[in-house]
């Protein structure tokens, strides 16, 4: 139980300094993945059909920061995130999209 038959991911980045004296460059990545078959329970009443996923991210970064735009679950897929004998079931979020901003002081 909660294990796919099958599990597979393909991710493909992209990476090129812009600005060599400021380390300054940009990086773009998307990720593929599909999940095969599961059930969630051990009399397999609670079934998930197999699923594929798309996410992404693309920005800019220096030696000190990041900043990207990013998306899961681009696609919208609708899926059974887990799920319990007793019934109830968490369906995973829709199609996400944000901005994330990092700094390091090392």
């Amino acid at each position: 139980i909660f294990t796919p038959a099958v599990t597979s991911m393909l991710a493909v980045q992209y990476e090129r300094i812009i600005f060599p004296k400021a380390h300054m460059g940009i990086r773009v990545r998307g990720e593929w993945t599909y999940l095969g078959e599961q059930y969630f329970n051990l009399s397999n009443s609670i079934r998930q059909s197999p699923y594929q996923l798309l996410n992404a991210r693309a920005g800019i970064y220096t030696r000190r920061s990041e900043f990207y735009f990013w998306s899961r679950n681009i696609t919208d897929q609708q899926y059974i995130s887990y799920a319990y004998d007793f019934g109830a079931v968490h369906i995973a979020p829709p199609a996400t999209y944000g901005l994330t901003y990092r700094y390091s002081i090392n």
